[in-house]
């Protein structure tokens, strides 16, 4: 147990719990598990804290100090097996074979792209199977173990109704699925009525009822609601889908706007560096998948003697936050705009997804349809 762990870097307490702890002197975990019981911390935080909450903070600054620093690769490799066989489908067999099986747990993936390249569509369809259940391909397992998604919205781009018609369209294909006749001849009574009672807790109701919306554009709240992930997944360990769309809007609007606390770069630099630390590391902790959507930037290549280069669109907010992804993938709309297609869910249009950086898959690309339904295959 590693105990010699600064009191500001630990994660698992609230700011003013451990401000009133160092207000009692402690400035490391140590000082509190080795010399205070939960009775001295309340009497010394002078009834701030009582002795039910000194508790938890003492339960908490345990578990925290006893993660391992040096793990076997076995148990890893037992780990990642784990968390491998559930992945978050797509709805589109060439974009989850292009992810290795749909979006993973544990992993912070970004989805970058032009205005209409799909970003937002994409986003809800996640949103939607999240809850798909197991027996068909998604990591819902009963409904007594609900699964929660939170989608954070910075652009203001999200729409209920839009959310609901992909919903819908889910549930119906779910439905469809559990009824066809093929299925049943080559399936036992019992899988036969596992997945029509899966198939039958699948329904836009369940969807809407567990999905959870926040609307932050500026900075300062995004930040604060950014800190507060790790408690909040803590206290409410269903949520296993964060959404936020997109990463780059309240960053890139800061460094536009009047935002005295943001006024020199390199501040907005390091917030930006430190949100990424906190994606990343909730998502391996957790065991949630975290995606996040990314605007697009012109990046010119100087040609020499002050003159400009070539330009090429790149994803936005630079080298440094790109590191923090584990998982990146770029989205693109056909050259030509009037390019659609009909499938069985009408109208559809055509995009592309390029695979540019996974810690598991090489790189590759696909294609795939938006259409009213939400996200499906492009070839049949």
């Amino acid at each position: 147990m590693n105990m010699w762990i600064p009191l500001e870097q630990v994660q698992c307490l609230r700011p003013l719990q451990k401000q009133l702890l160092q207000q009692c002197g402690a400035v490391y975990c140590h000082e509190i598990l080795s010399t205070m019981t939960s009775s001295q911390i309340a009497a010394k935080c002078a009834g701030q804290i009582d002795a039910a909450e000194a508790d938890s903070i003492l339960d908490a600054l345990k578990e925290h100090c006893s993660r391992e620093t040096l793990v076997p690769i076995r148990k890893l490799l037992a780990q990642e097996a784990v968390r491998d066989s559930k992945r978050i489908a797509t709805f589109s067999r060439e974009l989850d074979g292009l992810l290795g099986g749909g979006v993973a747990l544990g992993v912070l993936t970004e989805f970058c792209g032009a205005p209409g390249a799909g970003k937002t569509q994409l986003s809800l369809q996640l949103g939607v199977s999240c809850f798909l259940p197991q027996v068909f391909g998604g990591i819902q397992t009963d409904e007594q173990h609900t699964m929660t998604c939170w989608y954070i919205d910075t652009e203001g781009s999200f729409s209920s109704s839009r959310f609901r018609e992909v919903a819908s369209a889910a549930v119906a294909q779910v439905t469809r699925i559990a009824n066809q006749q093929h299925w049943h001849t080559s399936m036992t009574a019992d899988d036969v009525t596992l997945m029509r009672n899966a198939a039958s807790t699948f329904s836009v109701e369940f969807i809407l009822k567990n999905t959870h919306v926040s609307r932050v554009c500026d900075i300062e709240p995004f930040l604060a609601l950014i800190y507060s992930l790790p408690l909040m997944l803590r206290d409410h360990p269903s949520v296993k889908l964060i959404v936020i769309d997109s990463i780059a809007f309240p960053f890139r609007s800061a460094a536009s706007g009047e935002h005295s606390a943001f006024s020199d770069p390199s501040a907005l630099h390091r917030a930006l560096f430190h949100v990424g630390h906190i994606l990343g590391k909730i998502a391996a902790e957790f065991n949630v998948s975290v995606i996040v959507t990314n605007q697009m930037t012109t990046r010119v290549s100087p040609a020499g003697d002050g003159a400009f280069g070539a330009s090429e669109l790149v994803p936005a907010l630079g080298d440094s936050w790109a590191h923090c992804v584990g998982t990146r993938v770029i989205l693109k709309a056909p050259t030509v705009p009037s390019v659609a297609f009909s499938n069985d869910n009408g109208a559809a249009q055509l995009r592309y997804a390029e695979l540019v950086k996974s810690p598991t898959e090489l790189w590759g690309d696909c294609s795939f349809l938006v259409c009213g339904a939400g996200v499906r295959n492009a070839m049949r």
